[in-house]
């Protein structure tokens, strides 16, 4: 400990390490004495725990028992001492804990003890979706590569002598072979996208420009659903700064979303529109077709998330889209709103500012 604490006179220990004595430390800190009893913290510590009380029991504001463990053993022994805990709450939060008894003593005699704390709950849940990308990835690929064996197989015996029967075969895994080839460039994509994430954007975008070119690649799509745009795209709006071609890859996305789940026939809506001079600038998409529960909304934009897992693999989905338009938004400083009702549809929309 530096010379700030081991110095210090203590005469009462009521009063002794009031918490600006440990605003020093740089972790949430936290000064107990030999009986567990709470005698001093600094606002780092404060603000994780709320309810942090003098003289109080800590084990009543850290109940996790690996803690109370390895705090038992370090005054039994004297020995400095660490754990990893969690902490539940409407979402649960992991710290790393290290627990030093001090040279100082209480005028009863009771030896001090500091306990610092530092979060890993960003790291613990980046930890958390590594493995279940992993899963998901080996899912995902296992289930055309099963397909594909199971099609070549037959056509190997008897039944590939009939030309109906190869013909179909041999589509099937075509069609499998294609649904792994989106899948492996949208990793691509997304791994590259992520490996940009920091790094500001730079160019002027004409907004309305990309909107428009986009519409019409995307017409021979629109035209086999019988589905047509209707946009209403504001006029004489400066450019924003962003990348043009992740962009594209965003509006691109959302409207072939749009195509995909939208009914046949339908109408789709792109609003361009600035309520701040060009400032900020927001894009709304809207098209009608199956309503997204509530539900699924906050986990659309995660890797693999599907709200109809049958429906989006039926139509070629990858389940990969909206997570690399999450983090070109991300890039961007915004991030993607989503809407939808019966009666209004689906609309997706987002903000860019200039």
């Amino acid at each position: 400990m530096s010379k700030q604490n081991t110095d210090t006179d203590i005469t009462d220990s009521s009063k002794a390490y009031s918490g600006p004595d440990l605003e020093w430390m740089p972790l949430p800190a936290l000064l107990v004495t030999e009986d567990r009893n709470t005698l001093a913290w600094n606002e780092d510590l404060q603000r994780l725990f709320p309810v942090v009380e003098k003289s109080s029991d800590v084990a009543g504001m850290i109940r996790d028992p690996d803690f109370l463990a390895t705090l038992k053993n370090t005054i039994k022994t004297g020995q400095a001492g660490e754990c990893q805990i969690s902490i539940k709450g409407q979402t649960d939060h992991f710290f790393t804990v290290w627990i030093k008894a001090l040279d100082h003593k209480t005028t009863e005699d009771s030896r001090l003890y500091i306990i610092h704390l530092k979060e890993t709950t960003k790291e613990h849940e980046a930890e958390r979706m590594r493995s279940t990308f992993v899963a998901d990835v080996s899912h995902e690929l296992r289930s055309p590569l099963t397909t594909m064996i199971a099609t070549l197989e037959t056509l190997q015996g008897p039944a590939g002598t009939d030309t109906a029967t190869r013909e179909r075969f041999l589509s099937i895994t075509a069609d499998e072979a294609h649904r792994m080839h989106r899948i492996v460039n949208d990793l691509l994509a997304l791994s590259a996208t992520e490996a940009r994430e920091h790094i500001l954007p730079s160019q002027q975008v004409n907004l309305n420009a990309v909107i428009g070119n986009i519409i019409q690649t995307l017409a021979e799509r629109l035209a086999n659903k019988n589905m047509t745009v209707k946009t209403h795209l504001a006029d004489n709006l400066p450019t924003i700064t962003g990348e043009h071609d992740e962009l594209i890859k965003v509006f691109q996305n959302l409207l072939d979303n749009a195509i995909q789940y939208g009914d046949e026939g339908s109408i789709i809506t792109v609003t361009l529109n600035s309520d701040t001079g060009g400032d900020e600038q927001q894009v709304e998409i809207n098209n009608f077709g199956n309503t997204i529960s509530p539900k699924h909304i906050p986990r659309l934009t995660e890797r693999f998330y599907r709200a109809d897992s049958s429906r989006s693999r039926a139509l070629g989905g990858t389940g990969l889209g909206l997570a690399i338009v999450k983090h070109i938004l991300g890039r961007h400083s915004t991030s993607l709103r989503v809407k939808s009702t019966d009666v209004d549809g689906t609309t997706f929309s987002v903000t860019l500012s200039k």
